[in-house]
């Protein structure tokens, strides 16, 4: 039974009260036409569902390999976070005890100059004092290197 195609206006009045689709395709197509269009279109249908569900697959395990990722990048940053804060809770103690030293250090000059001095009062000469250096004299360039590397 082959149909032909009906004028403009009686195709645009078909889709006007919304028929089925099978009723749309066989008063345009022949029977053969219809059922291979039926066909193509399941195996059309069945493609694209396969393919929607092979990319909601895909996003899946996207999604959970971000997710790993971000809990591995999550840990990463915890851990640098106690180094950055063992860090500096180790500088803090550096400089207490670059502190510590300085502070040793300038009683020893003061007691190593006063006794000096009324050493060289007794005697009365004229000597010049000969200042030991101490191990790290100079504690503010230490302390300055220190916290550069914080």
């Amino acid at each position: 039974m082959a149909n032909t195609l009906p004028p403009h206006a009686a195709f645009a009045n078909s889709y006007s009260t919304v028929p089925d689709s099978a009723a749309i395709l066989e008063r345009f197509f022949t029977q053969d036409q219809c059922q291979s269009l039926q066909r193509l279109f399941l195996v059309q249908q069945s493609h694209l569902f396969r393919c929607l569900y092979e990319m909601e697959t895909h996003l899946e395990l996207t999604l959970e390999e971000l997710k790993r990722k971000l809990a591995k990048t999550e840990g990463q940053a915890t851990r640098l976070l106690l180094l950055a804060e063992t860090t500096r809770d180790g500088l803090i103690t550096l400089s207490h005890r670059i502190d510590e030293i300085d502070s040793h250090q300038r009683r020893k000059r003061k007691r190593t100059c006063t006794t000096t001095s009324t050493h060289e009062n007794e005697q009365a000469t004229n000597q010049t004092t000969n200042f030991s250096s101490p191990v790290c004299s100079d504690t503010s360039t230490l302390r300055m290197w220190t916290f550069a590397i914080f």
